[in-house]
């Protein structure tokens, strides 16, 4: 093999190590940070979407104390 494929060889293993240890590093932070997420309840935000929702129409007078009251238990919160 002459010089300048020998380099370029060495270039692109310490290219494809760097990419390895990269991925590895990132995803350890993302699953370290789902699991946070997990932890302290927040993966739930569908659900506080709709009692956000069911919150606004209750306040803003779309909907009655019965109703909120009831739609609030079904979505239970």
């Amino acid at each position: 093999m002459g010089g300048w494929a020998w380099g370029l060889t060495m270039s692109l293993g310490a290219l494809s190590m760097f990419a390895f240890w990269a991925t590895l590093i990132v995803g350890s932070v993302l699953l370290v940070r789902w699991l946070g997420d997990i932890a302290a309840g927040r993966h739930h935000r569908e659900e506080d979407s709709a009692l956000d929702t069911l919150r606004r129409r209750y306040a803003a007078g779309e909907i009655s104390q019965e109703e909120h009251e009831q739609k609030r238990k079904v979505l239970g919160g």
